[in-house]
């Protein structure tokens, strides 16, 4: 953390810094979800972004090396994005940006917002949630899942169920279908 100086700031200013931190971030994703990012439409929705959004700089060079978006609501506060360049995870960059957004909604969280993470995804396998309940005080929100099929998404989980557990694949489509089975795997467990 020490290595970092975080701050708010204005993303259409470090349009080129945050697309090179996404092309840099994704690089270390499994290829069977990866994803692929255009320069010109990442810039186009720059423009659009509603998100208080944190900087962290390194602090020998000024240069930006990772950056969190966060939505601020009535009740909560959704942290939409966290993504770093991996070369400086070792050096505390995530820390140093939980820390300052923690610091950041304090007054908010004493008066009964809370920090949401979101949920836990299924095709990008992460250890996120773990290091926030370790060293930042999160906790687990537990839900009953609620899916609903379209035909013909609903008979080929049907169909493959069964024998979701054989199912291993680095195909990007065939992967997808394999996390909607382990939705549907909770899905039935949450309803027991």
């Amino acid at each position: 953390m020490k290595n970092f100086t975080v701050e708010i700031i204005n993303p259409t200013k470090y349009k080129r810094e945050l697309f090179a931190i996404n092309v840099e971030a994704y690089k270390s994703y499994p290829p069977q979800y990866r994803p692929k990012i255009n320069e010109d439409i990442f810039y186009e929705g720059i423009k659009h972004w509603e998100f208080d959004v944190f900087g962290a700089f390194e602090k020998n060079t000024g240069e930006l090396r990772g950056y969190a978006l966060l939505k601020k609501h009535k009740v909560n506060i959704d942290f939409g994005t966290l993504r770093v360049m991996p070369e400086y995870e070792k050096q505390g960059i995530n820390a140093a940006l939980v820390a300052s957004v923690c610091e950041y909604y304090n007054d908010d969280i004493k008066n009964g917002m809370y920090l949401n993470d979101g949920s836990r995804p299924i095709i990008h396998e992460t250890n996120f949630q773990e290091y926030l309940e370790k060293y930042f005080g999160f906790r687990k929100a537990y839900c009953k899942l609620h899916v609903c099929y379209r035909f013909p998404v609903g008979l080929a989980v049907r169909i493959l169920y069964p024998v979701r557990n054989i199912i291993h694949t680095k195909n990007p489509t065939l992967n997808r279908m394999k996390s909607l089975l382990k939705m549907e795997e909770y899905k039935r467990k949450s309803c027991k």
